[in-house]
């Protein structure tokens, strides 16, 4: 790692990606600088706050859903504000096409960071394109000291060594091997929904996601196989999905039983009313309309926290996937439905 460590308590940064388990890792490694972090789950989300903000650097993912982040670029550098036409926008992408880069920099943006992101490159690149004075020497080392492999789980089928130079800890490896048995289901439902509806470029979103966070876990062999979806996705290749799409989507949920001790689970759940119940998930309705996941996450552990009636039981694990992924609009939509069959 080059130069000196350093921290940035005044600068204000956007992080947009669409995958809860990317952002997690993200603004746990760049939490050590102490700067102000904002996140969006889609390029709309993206474009509204960066207008409504003064930012000094901003990550932004390519693929999304409801607005991709090169059209959430454009729309940025569009705006009349100089600064907006100026800021640092670096893109974070898990593809590997050829050109790539200049693809990022045709529609605006400044630099080029490949996902899953490392804990080294992702200061590096913060470092570089923060203005000067928002710097300040000291702080926490810069480099990064990885977690023994030996202290770490060992996960059969896993990449005990790949998970823990993604995630940057132990600890924090733990816990997306959590979120990733929380989304299986859905995501698997929502690959399948998306099949049957045809619309391929929901579906080429949904196994590009996986591609990177089934990397980010240490699941090399099946990364590759979403990535080689993802390929069917671009190509609207639909005798190669419909013959490709089961197998893979099989070999993620043979994961199941190794990562299901990681899920995290209540056992001893606590009575609860109807009217404790609907408090719980409106203030996840309202979690999530106001981008506060850190509240989302809260609100769903005190939800987790609960007896819940037999009728809802298994909606409430289809809404701690949906906050799992950050699907917003899922988890506003479930809540509103739960909160009316109570």
């Amino acid at each position: 790692m080059s130069g000196s460590a350093f921290t940035a308590p005044r600068a204000r940064v956007l992080l947009a990606d669409d995958n809860e388990m990317n952002l997690k890792v993200a603004v746990g490694l760049l939490e050590p600088l102490h700067m102000h972090i904002d996140v969006a789950v889609n390029g709309q989300e993206a474009y509204d706050l960066a207008r409504k903000n003064h930012y000094d650097l901003i990550y932004m993912d390519q693929m999304m859903p409801v607005m991709d982040g090169p059209t959430s670029v454009k729309l940025i550098r569009g705006e009349d504000d100089q600064h907006l036409k100026e800021v640092p926008i670096v893109a974070l992408t898990a593809n590997t096409i050829p050109h790539a880069k200049d693809k990022c920099s045709d529609c605006g943006m400044t630099d080029f960071l490949e996902k899953p992101v490392k804990p080294d490159e992702i200061r590096d690149m913060t470092k570089k394109w923060l203005p000067a004075e928002l710097i300040e020497d000291g702080g926490e080392a810069e480099e990064v000291q990885e977690a023994p492999v030996d202290d770490a789980p060992q996960v059969p089928g896993l990449s005990t060594e790949d998970g823990l130079k993604y995630s940057g800890s132990r600890d924090m490896w733990v816990s997306l091997l959590g979120d990733y048995y929380n989304m299986m289901d859905v995501k698997s439902q929502l690959i399948r929904d998306s099949i049957t509806s045809g619309d391929i470029q929901r579906y080429t979103v949904e196994v590009h996601a996986l591609k990177n966070t089934s990397r980010m876990i240490g699941a090399g062999e099946l990364s590759q196989e979403f990535y080689e979806l993802e390929q069917l996705g671009n190509a609207r290749d639909m005798d190669g999905i419909n013959a490709k799409t089961e197998g893979v989507l099989s070999h993620m949920a043979s994961y199941k039983e190794a990562l299901a001790p990681f899920a995290v689970t209540t056992t001893d759940k606590q009575a609860a009313d109807p009217e404790e119940i609907r408090a719980r998930l409106q203030e996840l309705y309202d979690a999530m309309d106001t981008f506060d996941l850190d509240g989302a996450d809260v609100a769903m552990k005190e939800l987790d926290s609960y007896e819940v009636p037999d009728g809802i039981k298994g909606k409430i694990d289809r809404l701690r996937a949906y906050v799992a992924d950050v699907a917003m609009e899922d988890v506003m939509s479930l809540a509103q439905e739960i909160i009316k069959e109570l």
